[in-house]
């Protein structure tokens, strides 16, 4: 299926009467803040009759902010009602989970939190700064083949992912 880039008049747009998508008051909070900073970074996709399969919440966004036209994304052919609805639910439902190690080995809780996690989800009390002085460690090992440094790889990965939070680099000469 091919898709073409659109600019759509708001107005013209029409709401899917069977979305079933639904936002939290916070949700569209973070929403608008996006927008807000970034602009429609993902446009909205609808049909040849400008009936909206995705982006139910960026339309009511812009229909708030009273824009007059927004970037819309539109199948180039006829789609049935069968199609409209498993992309409704696919463009919804396929949304991906994140790393939770890798999150908070690479960012700060402060701006997980201001870009739209909370600390339930992070599985955060508060957000403290201890500022604490981070211990790292370096060890050179030369290994005589592949399979055993392998191995030690996988070792090491086990020992590591017992420390909540670790972070380790493996060096290969």
């Amino acid at each position: 299926m091919k898709w073409e880039f659109v600019k759509i008049k708001v107005k013209d747009l029409v709401q899917q009467e069977t979305n079933p998508r639904r936002i939290r008051k916070e949700q569209k909070e973070e929403l608008q803040k996006s927008i807000s900073k970034f602009g429609y970074a993902q446009p909205i996709v609808i049909t040849n009759d400008n009936l909206i399969i995705g982006g139910h919440q960026r339309f009511l966004i812009a229909k708030s902010n009273k824009e007059l036209e927004i970037e819309c994304m539109r199948a180039l052919e006829e789609l049935n009602h069968k199609q409209i609805e498993e992309l409704t639910i696919r463009l919804n439902k396929n949304i991906g989970e994140f790393d939770f190690d890798m999150l908070a080995n690479y960012y700060e809780p402060e701006d997980l939190v201001d870009w739209g996690f909370t600390l339930e989800e992070l599985q955060l009390e508060e957000i403290t700064n201890d500022n604490k002085e981070t211990k790292t460690h370096e060890i050179l090992i030369k290994f005589h083949n592949a399979d055993d440094l392998n191995q030690a790889e996988r070792d090491i990965e086990s020992i590591v992912g017992k420390y909540i939070g670790a972070f380790y680099t493996v060096k290969i000469k």
